[in-house]
């Protein structure tokens, strides 16, 4: 994870009132120490909590163009809808954009230009940003992109991402008969998972041994609907040989749906990937992973 957002807040002040988030009415702008019993005193006042002060916070749907907080601060984008530009906001505004209430391994994404108000990503790619992802085992925060105003656009300053985006394992011995690739067998299937089709990830595979059947081989192969290739690959001339696997494939996927799987075939007989729970004089689990290539 990267680092939290930074602190901004600032404040206008109507007559003998505390001081509120920018956006508020109230005239002048209002200046001084700012504390948290201060922001305490306003009832109305939306914020998250960061650094023992907080941050005003709002709730946008996501759309081509969203308007900036005045004076910077957190919006929480909820919806698919791609963004493509940031209106209002003064330079020097620093607005951070959280991925909130999208369904798990569907993203919002941040399309990359250069143009008036145009999110300029680091990079020069579109970035897809997560509420939740498959990997999550716990309700998280939804990762983050913090953009400052220049003259023209918002420059991206940093991003809070994970790496890992699904783990999937098995525990117990997955025998394999099945002898075409057209037909191979289920060993492990992935989530599915929207990508944005800029991000590349890697889709990796282990087994601690696969075996074909003796004077057979047996074929590992990264499926995406229907095969995309082999991946791992062993041949038995006489006695079975226990040959571990650990493969991984990089690949930009296309921005839609996608469900990656492993699935095995061999030439006759039967063929087996190995996996267990683990410890000692016992298998490690066979395990199935797609990660953000970052």
């Amino acid at each position: 994870m990267g680092a939290a957002p930074p602190f901004i807040v600032t404040g206008t002040k109507a007559a003998n009132k505390a001081p509120v988030m920018a956006g508020a009415t109230g005239s002048p702008a209002w200046t001084g120490v700012l504390t948290q019993a201060v922001l305490d005193t306003h009832a109305a006042l939306t914020t998250t909590a960061h650094g023992g002060f907080k941050i005003g916070q709002a709730t946008v749907a996501s759309a081509s163009a969203i308007a900036a907080p005045t004076g910077g601060g957190v919006v929480l984008l909820t919806g698919t809808t791609a963004v493509n530009t940031m209106t209002g906001g003064a330079t020097g505004d620093v607005v951070t954009l959280v991925a909130s209430g999208q369904a798990t391994g569907v993203p919002v994404v941040l399309n990359h230009a250069t143009g008036a108000d145009n999110l300029n990503l680091v990079g020069g790619h579109n970035l897809g940003i997560y509420a939740q992802v498959p990997a999550d085992t716990a309700a998280s925060t939804g990762e983050s992109v913090t953009f400052v105003k220049t003259a023209t656009h918002w420059q991206e300053l940093t991003r809070d991402l994970r790496v890992v985006l699904d783990y999937q394992q098995i525990t117990a011995n997955k025998s394999v008969t099945a002898t075409t690739e057209a037909g191979a067998d289920t060993v492990i299937t992935a989530t599915a998972i929207t990508f944005d089709g800029a991000t590349p990830i890697e889709v990796e595979g282990f087994s601690m041994a696969t075996p074909a059947a003796s004077t057979a081989d047996a074929s590992h192969v990264l499926y995406d609907g229907s095969s995309i290739g082999r991946f791992g690959y062993s041949y038995v001339p006489g006695a079975q040989v226990y040959m571990t696997l650990s493969a991984r494939r990089r690949l930009t996927p296309t921005n839609a749906a996608h469900t990656y799987s492993w699935r095995s075939w061999g030439s006759s007989g039967t063929g087996t990937v190995f996996a267990g729970v683990g410890g000692s004089g016992a298998n490690m689990p066979a395990y199935l992973k797609v990660s953000r290539s970052i």
